[in-house]
């Protein structure tokens, strides 16, 4: 069985790193001295947001795609 390699950007993984990455960096700075900027916190939010927009995005086009037939001029040319 063959695997299928994307090498396009993902947006998804992108979205979900810096968001992972936006909150730990938020927690270790509450962790260290506990102030810190709460732009840090509201970025990482908004970037797991996103990557839930784009997740959801990828699967509801994908169903819509999947779900509709060739029209018959479509089919003709084929």
């Amino acid at each position: 069985m063959e695997e299928n390699e994307s090498n396009e950007f993902s947006w998804n993984t992108f979205f979900f790193v810096t968001g992972i990455s936006f909150l730990a960096f938020s927690g270790l700075l509450k962790l260290l001295d506990g102030n810190h900027v709460g732009l840090f916190l509201r970025t990482g939010l908004s970037a797991i947001f996103l990557g839930v927009l784009s997740l959801m995005n990828q699967w509801l086009s994908k169903k819509f795609l999947a779900g509709k037939s060739p029209s018959k001029q479509q089919q003709s040319s084929l």
